[in-house]
């Protein structure tokens, strides 16, 4: 059994579909579980029990203890390849209170380019003092995917007592419509060249009516199939946030590329205003500058070496004339990331990683202090065969912190020009089995 956490949450209105194995990444600290799935032609049931851990002390009254008991299960009905209707069930224990979740989800194709979907979600909720709350969502859209024309469309509905634990909903109390067009020219048959506009628009209101957030970007893009893209993009944006409403805009460009074959790339650049929403005690959230770089590239150097970079850079200015001494900066961060994979042969493979989290702040105007933060690992991968494996590795951690006991208490923690500092080292051993009927 391998409880991966990175697989992507659970589905919730407006999500992907449904999926009992999905509930996996809500589970943070796994000592044991079981996952079942079998699938026909008309018929695919999933299952999974697991407990986790990581349980607060105050909730570990009750039969588990300090665990929680998790379950999940779905059932799904395809009618040949047009329609499908599925049932999911989760469940979750701990200490005295628990959360029970039903969803009926379904989605038929009206013609070839025409799709419908619905889902409807009812949950129940016992906290540890026996409170019991019940809620309710939906979620409704329709699509269509032609050559030149797309169009989607959707309507949630979340009321504000719904509680998914084992879900990803990010938000409650909200009615939000979402809308996206684009249309594409092809100037030949080929369908190599495209390029043509898109709109896409969100607006978000609370169940009494009152608007929170409404969104707007028109992007224009030219694509050449496979090998190059090119996107710019204008966002204009209305959010509500602390009873403030806020007006932000952003222009963006970004570049993909998949030639030639040994290598990608992606990266994208943007600037405009956005808000501050970490302020220190006592400074009320306000908007600023912000600009942001994001970039992607993979090599693979030969048949059985791959690499992988990622560099992300945000930063938060204030507004001219709102600071005496001109535009401060309220924070900025750096996450560097590089991965090699090497294929020693075909059960034999080996995994790099390091991780660069660089953090400078302005404490007067943002509230998390400066930090750096290295991490370097190594994982090696045996395939004992199809489905079977065995992980072992190691992770370091370095901080540009240094912890004396015996020095003074304002000079206890000194910062270091680099993150060298050794905070801390994990080394894990982990086996996936596969089980055949």
């Amino acid at each position: 059994m391998n409880l991966n956490r990175e697989l992507p949450p659970i589905g919730m209105p407006g999500g992907p579909d449904p999926d009992p194995q999905a509930v996996i990444r809500r589970i943070v600290d796994p000592e044991f579980g079981v996952k079942v799935t079998a699938r026909s032609t008309k018929w695919a049931i999933a299952g999974l029990s697991a407990n986790d851990r990581a349980v607060a002390a105050e909730n570990a009254d009750g039969v588990f203890g300090r665990t929680a008991k998790v379950g999940a299960a779905r059932i799904e009905r395809n009618f040949g390849d047009r329609s499908k209707l599925a049932v999911l069930s989760t469940e979750r224990q701990v200490g005295l209170g628990s959360n029970a979740v039903v969803s009926v989800d379904g989605r038929t194709n009206l013609s070839a380019l025409w799709t419908i979907s619905g889902q409807a979600v009812r949950s129940d909720d016992v906290d540890q003092s026996g409170g019991r709350v019940n809620g309710a969502a939906y979620f409704a859209g329709i699509a269509r995917n032609g050559r030149h024309f797309t169009y989607l469309g959707s309507y949630r509905d979340v009321d504000g007592s719904f509680r998914a634990p084992l879900g990803y909903v990010p938000r409650v109390d909200l009615r939000a419509a979402e809308q996206y067009a684009s249309y594409m020219w092809q100037p030949d048959d080929s369908g190599k060249w495209s390029f043509g506009p898109s709109v896409s628009t969100v607006v978000n209101w609370d169940r009494a009516g009152h608007l929170q957030d409404r969104w707007t970007t028109a992007e224009l893009s030219l694509s050449v199939a496979g090998q190059i893209e090119v996107i710019a993009a204008r966002n204009d944006g209305l959010e509500l946030y602390a009873g403030v409403p806020f007006r932000t805009r952003s222009t963006s460009v970004s570049l993909s590329s998949s030639t030639p074959a040994w290598v990608s790339l992606w990266a994208s650049y943007s600037r405009g205003t956005g808000i501050n929403y970490s302020p220190p005690a006592g400074v009320a959230p306000f908007l600023g500058n912000t600009e942001a770089i994001n970039t992607w590239l993979w090599l693979r150097l030969a048949p059985r070496l791959r690499f992988d970079q990622i560099y992300l850079q945000e930063r938060l200015d204030t507004l001219p004339k709102v600071s005496a001494s001109g535009t401060q900066m309220a924070f900025g961060t750096h996450l560097l990331q590089w991965k090699a994979n090497l294929q020693v042969t075909k059960a034999l493979a080996l995994r790099g990683i390091l991780d660069y989290n660089h953090l400078a702040s302005d404490r007067s105007l943002f509230s998390e202090t400066a930090s750096s933060q290295l991490v370097a690992g190594i994982t090696v991968t045996f395939l004992v065969h199809p489905g079977t494996a065995v992980y072992l590795g190691f992770n370091d951690r370095y901080e540009k912190v240094i912890d004396d006991p015996f020095a003074e208490t304002n000079l206890r923690f000194r910062p270091t020009y680099l993150p060298t500092v050794p905070v801390g080292r994990q080394i894990f051993a982990k086996i996936s089995y596969l089980l055949g009927f």
